[in-house]
């Protein structure tokens, strides 16, 4: 914080204005997909495409002046929202007083998070290759190999967010982010339900105790499950999907992914429910799915080739040599086969 060049609290409003900046690039990309407009889903597909975009920028190593540019871009972008705000002149915000104590309760919860989103990371997790990977980048202008720093090679493109924001200083802007995506799914999901079952379900969301661990940090664990969660109200919100609504869907997974691996999990289920509900109707659109996916894929598999030394099949999706996920396999304190025996504690016997 002492190398900051102003107080830590303008950080905080330029992460503001960069993540306003990122809904109205997201705006602008859910015209392109003809989806209605709400300010979290273009949070979410105006995050995902500026952050894929900037990591093939960084792997140009040429191109880190466009990530400059692109911070700038936000940050303009978010001030020119603001502006229009203030103008009235085309932007319209309703809100009314929370009705009964047990929507103070989640007006409450929810304030309490955005707060806590403001203060400096604690994470030993988020300090190290969360934060460490950016200022890698700012440090040395490309992305850290495999041999020199195994988990800074697992980064992905929620690092490439976080770079963004500490271009300008603006150091909490993947933990603000973490904490209107949360908060911001608690409100959409429940939005068009009764009372009871509205608050209801705001509170389920938001009292989970473990939330305060994940909203002191930036690492990009709770966006990319609000992002699969949004992908999957998609998939569920009409009984047949539109093309456009589809590669949209295959958009917002190929992005939580790319920010978590274990994402691919969760997305490639919703994935397969989505281009089953189109299989038959628009076979074009599976094509153009399998084009977007490669473009998320394709760049990251070509790096992940070249750090290892003895590639395999999971090199597609990770840098971790084969020599290293063999030694999980063949880890044992029981009997149980891989992955059980990862997980399940030796004093429990069958």
């Amino acid at each position: 914080m002492a190398d900051l060049p102003f107080h830590p609290m303008i950080g905080n409003l330029i992460a503001l204005l960069q993540l306003t900046g990122t809904c109205l690039i997201g705006r602008g990309i859910l015209k392109l997909f003809r989806e209605e407009f709400h300010w979290l889903l273009a949070l979410a597909a105006g995050m995902v495409v500026i952050s894929q975009l900037g990591y093939l920028m960084i792997l140009i190593q040429d191109g880190l002046w466009l990530l400059e540019v692109t911070a700038w871009g936000m940050l303009v972008a978010g001030m020119l929202v603001v502006l229009r705000f203030f103008t009235k002149s085309g932007i319209r915000v309703r809100w009314t007083l929370p009705n009964g104590w047990e929507e103070w309760l989640v007006v409450l919860l929810s304030g309490a998070f955005l707060i806590l989103a403001l203060g400096p990371p604690t994470q030993a997790d988020a300090l190290d290759y969360h934060w460490g990977v950016p200022v890698y980048l700012m440090r040395h202008g490309h992305w850290p190999a495999t041999n020199i720093w195994l988990h800074g090679s697992l980064a992905g493109i929620g690092e490439v967010y976080i770079f963004l924001g500490l271009l300008l200083h603006a150091e909490n802007l993947s933990t603000l982010l973490q904490a209107f995506g949360l908060v911001g799914f608690a409100y959409f999901i429940s939005r068009n339900l009764p009372y009871e079952k509205s608050v209801f379900l705001k509170l389920f969301i938001l009292a989970c105790p473990v939330l305060l661990f994940f909203m002191t940090g930036p690492k990009p664990q709770l966006f990319p499950q609000v992002i699969t969660a949004l992908a999957l109200w998609l998939t569920l919100r009409d009984d047949q999907l539109t093309p456009s609504r589809y590669l949209l869907i295959v958009l917002l997974l190929c992005g939580a992914s790319q920010q978590k691996l274990s994402f691919v999990l969760t997305g490639g289920v919703v994935g397969l429910w989505a281009s089953y509900k189109i299989l038959g109707r628009h076979p074009f659109a599976l094509l153009l799915a399998g084009l977007l996916m490669l473009a998320f894929f394709a760049p990251r598999s070509w790096w992940n080739w070249q750090q290892v030394s003895e590639p395999g099949m999971l090199t597609l999706l990770t840098p971790l040599p084969d020599s290293f996920t063999q030694f999980l396999k063949d880890f044992r304190e029981q009997q149980l086969w891989f992955p059980f025996n990862l997980v399940v504690p030796e004093s429990l016997r069958f």
